[in-house]
């Protein structure tokens, strides 16, 4: 009922691929619609939903999706995250 932030939501969209994802998943928080499609564990209907959903934009032809870095609430690249961990560093450093 709990993944604190699984990795294959992400990995899905930078691969162009919506997700259907429970509102309990770590990584439905930084995924944007229309790359996510969301549903609620308990809530009747609401899986369902959310498979009509992604069945609906198959049929249409727009399930893939066009630019999926915009859908992440973040950068997932490795100078991004390279930078971030050199900074962290320099400070560690500047506060011997």
């Amino acid at each position: 009922h709990y993944e604190p932030f699984g990795l294959v939501g992400v990995e899905s969209v930078l691969c162009g691929t919506p997700i259907i994802v429970a509102g309990q998943v770590g990584c439905a928080e930084v995924i944007r619609p229309p790359a996510a499609l969301p549903f609620r564990i308990g809530q009747p209907g609401s899986l369902d939903a959310a498979v009509d959903a992604a069945i609906g934009r198959w049929r249409d032809g727009t399930l893939r999706l066009d630019d999926p870095r915009s859908a992440l609430a973040y950068d997932p690249s490795v100078d991004t995250h390279l930078d971030l961990l050199l900074r962290w560093v320099a400070r560690l450093v500047a506060s011997r």
